[in-house]
């Protein structure tokens, strides 16, 4: 595929007033890392080039396309409602770069309201990757291991400053499923070193992946598509694998001990019985041997799990 899925799109630019509806466009090269201890991540295990388009609305188009410096093209594929999204994987710095070299790159859209436009985008020839790769604390780590998901989680890593030749930096937290599907995400400031993950975000006893990325960017306004901003970033990405700790059923308050406050609730279940009972909470939590009733089999779990308190 050539020039021309930029090139011959070229000169079928928009009036000013019709090309507000392109939010962002980028271009961004990515070593990604694997934390599978408290010891930081020293190797990328993996490079990634990867360019991305976002538009104010799903029919501003229906293609987009990016062009090498090398005249090769690539076609941006739909993510999402409004967004197209090319991505390739490297085993190395030097193919990544053979492939997507510094230079001029064309962003192409077209095929909707905006009609047909493209803009040059220049990677330059020296990067600036954050020097810090992300890496989540030992206190993190023991927390993933021992929290159950009822309760926040607090996370801690490191943090990165700006190097030079970047103008503007994020680092960004997200929660994955092992699907790929993002269940959290949360864009931070540069230097952030924590977050609390909310209560409830994820399921018991599910395996799910922490990414962790510092981006150093070159952001700076669009000159062709007004109102948008034109984005060159070298980013460092680090993944932890982990798998959320099991439920604990009598824990009906979600403090991981099963005390008193809890027994107020299990009784008042006990008491009216029936799951299928409009006063029954919603999702019947004291049927912890689900069978549609709160009854004395329900009662010999709560017990045994009363009287370890503390949640295994």
């Amino acid at each position: 595929m050539r020039s021309c899925i930029g090139g011959c799109l070229l000169t079928m630019l928009l009036a000013t007033s019709a090309r507000a509806g392109v939010i962002r466009y980028d271009l961004r090269y990515t070593f990604v890392y694997q934390q599978t201890s408290p010891t930081p991540p020293t190797t990328p295990g993996v490079y990634v080039w990867s360019s991305r388009v976002d538009l104010e609305e799903s029919g501003d188009a229906s293609l987009a396309s990016v062009t090498t410096p090398g005249n090769i093209g690539a076609f941006l594929f739909p993510v999402g409602e409004s967004s197209f999204l090319a991505s390739r994987s490297f085993a190395s710095e030097a193919s990544m770069n053979w492939s997507f070299p510094a230079g001029a790159y064309t962003i192409t859209i077209a095929g909707g309201t905006l009609g047909g436009i493209a803009i040059g985008l220049n990677r330059p020839a020296a990067t600036f990757y954050p020097q810090a790769i992300p890496t989540f604390t030992p206190a993190s780590l023991s927390a993933i291991a021992a929290a159950p998901v009822t309760i926040p989680w607090p996370l801690s890593f490191n943090s990165f400053s700006l190097p030079s030749g970047a103008n503007s930096g994020q680092t960004t937290l997200r929660i994955t499923a092992e699907s790929g599907t993002e269940i959290f995400s949360a864009p931070l400031v540069a230097g952030a070193s924590g977050l609390l993950i909310p209560a409830n975000t994820m399921l018991p006893a599910t395996n799910y992946r922490l990414r962790l990325a510092f981006s150093a960017q070159q952001a700076n306004p669009s000159t062709g598509f007004p109102g948008a901003t034109a984005i060159v970033a070298f980013d460092r990405e680090t993944i932890y694998a982990f798998t959320t700790k099991a439920a604990c059923k009598a824990d009906l308050t979600g403090d991981t001990i099963v005390d008193d406050a809890d027994f107020v609730i299990f009784s008042d279940a006990y008491q009216i019985l029936l799951c299928a009972d409009a006063s029954m909470p919603s999702g019947c939590p004291a049927d912890l041997v689900p069978d549609g009733l709160v009854d004395d089999t329900d009662f010999v779990v709560f017990s045994q799990a009363y009287e370890a308190l503390v949640c295994p």
